[in-house]
C-alpha cells in the first residue's frame, strides 16, 4: 500500500511554522520577530533564518552557516538545560547538542546550542519512504537501535533525591486512572501493563535517561544516508525504566492521518531488524529481557498517548489512534 498520501508536504509544515510564529509574537508583545532576528545575528555575527519547524511556546533560528540555533522562550516556559546536559552525558554528543542560557532579554529567555544536521525526520519521512530508498531508511531504523543501545549500556547513576519507588507508584496510579477513560478495547492491554508493571522495576532491568518526546519532529535525519544525526527537546526528559521511549521506533515506521494509523509497507520487516540490532549492539538479549523492554514500552505507550500535557484525554481524542496502531504490533 503507498501511504505517501497521507504524509504532509513541505509546505504544510512551512505553513505550521508560520502560524505558530505569528501566535509566539502575539503572546509574547515586548518584542517582534525582526527585532529577536536582528538580535540572533548579533549572537550569532551572521544572518540567521527561521527553523523549518517552530516549537508551541518557543521562536528558533538557525546561523547561515547552519553552526547554531538560537531559541527565544518566555520565562514561563524555560528550556530544561539540565535535561539536555543528562542527555549529552547519557547519549553523547553525537545524538545530543550542547546548550546554554546565554541571557534574559526583552521578556524572554535566549538560548544558543549547536546546529544539528540534517533534518526532522517528519520532514524527510517522503523521501525515505520510497522503494528507492529501502536501504536508508534501513540505516535509520538501525540509528534508533544504536540510540536505545547507549542508554541500555551507560546507564547513569541515580541521584539520592531520585526515589524509584516513588516512580513505581507514579506509574502505577497514572495506569489505574486510565481505568476510567479509555475505550474497553484498551482494558487488556492496560491490565496487563498494571500486573507486569514490577517488571520493569525489578532491579535486573535497567533505569535508563528516557526521551519524554521521541517523536517525528525531534529526531533528525540525513535523508541521502538515513543516519540519525541529532534528537533534540529534551525537557521532560527523565529517569526510569528504560524502554518507556520505545515508541519512538514505531511513530518512525509509520504516518497518522486524521482518525487512521497507516503503517509503511515493510513495517514488520524493520521493527525486526531494530529488535535483532539492538541484541546485536548490546549483547545478546534473552527472551525475558526482551519482554521485559516490551512491558515498558507499552506502559510508555500509555503514559504517553493516554495523556495530553498531564491530563488524561478524552476517549475520542486523535492520540489514541497512536495507542491503538502501537499496542496492536510488537
Amino acid at each position: 500500500m503507498d501511504i505517501s498520501e497521507f504524509i504532509p508536504s513541505a509546505a504544510s509544515y512551512q505553513a505550521q511554522a508560520a502560524h505558530l510564529i505569528s501566535k509566539f509574537f502575539e503572546t509574547n508583545e515586548l518584542t517582534t520577530q525582526q527585532e529577536c532576528d536582528e538580535h540572533a545575528s548579533s549572537i550569532a555575527d551572521q544572518v540567521v533564518s527561521p527553523t523549518t519547524l517552530q516549537g508551541q511556546k518557543s521562536y528558533t533560528v538557525v546561523a547561515a552557516d547552519e553552526s547554531m540555533v538560537i531559541q527565544f522562550r518566555p520565562p514561563d516556559c524555560p528550556l530544561e538545560v539540565p535535561d539536555m546536559d543528562m542527555g549529552r552525558i547519557t547519549y553523547g554528543r553525537r545524538f545530543v547538542p550542547a546548550c546554554v542560557f546565554r541571557e534574559s532579554w526583552r521578556g524572554l529567555f535566549v538560548y544558543v546550542m549547536d546546529a544539528i544536521q540534517g533534518e526532522a525526520f517528519a520532514i524527510v519521512r517522503q523521501d525515505l519512504y520510497t522503494k528507492e530508498n529501502k536501504h536508508i531508511l534501513s540505516s535509520t531504523m538501525s540509528d534508533y537501535s544504536a540510540f536505545f543501545a547507549v542508554s541500555w549500556t551507560n546507564r547513569p547513576a541515580t541521584p539520592p533525591d531520585i526515589d524509584i519507588r516513588q516512580i513505581y507508584q507514579e506509574y502505577d496510579s497514572r495506569l489505574s486512572a486510565l481505568s476510567d477513560t479509555v475505550p474497553p478495547k484498551f482494558y487488556s492491554k492496560l491490565n496487563t501493563a498494571r500486573n507486569q508493571l514490577w517488571r520493569i522495576f525489578d532491579p535486573s532491568h535497567p533505569i535508563a535517561f528516557n526521551h519524554g518526546n521521541l517523536t517525528d519532529t525531534n529526531v533528525h535525519v540525513d535523508k541521502t544516508t538515513g543516519r540519525i544525526t541529532g534528537v533534540i527537546d529534551w525537557s521532560g526528559s527523565r529517569l526510569g525504566p528504560f524502554g518507556t521511549s520505545l515508541y519512538g521506533v514505531d511513530i518512525a515506521l509509520g504516518i497518522q492521518s486524521m482518525n487512521e494509523w497507516h503503517w509503511h509497507p515493510n513495517h514488520v520487516e524493520l521493527r525486526k531488524q531494530f529488535w535483532e540490532t539492538l541484541s546485536n549492539i548490546v549483547g545478546p538479549l534473552t527472551d525475558d529481557q526482551i519482554s521485559t523492554m516490551k512491558i515498558a514500552r507499552s506502559v510508555g505507550l500509555f503514559l504517553t498517548f493516554g495523556y495530553c500535557n498531564g491530563v488524561l484525554v478524552e476517549d475520542d481524542d486523535s492520540r489514541l489512534v497512536y495507542l491503538d496502531a502501537f499496542l496492536g504490533v510488537e
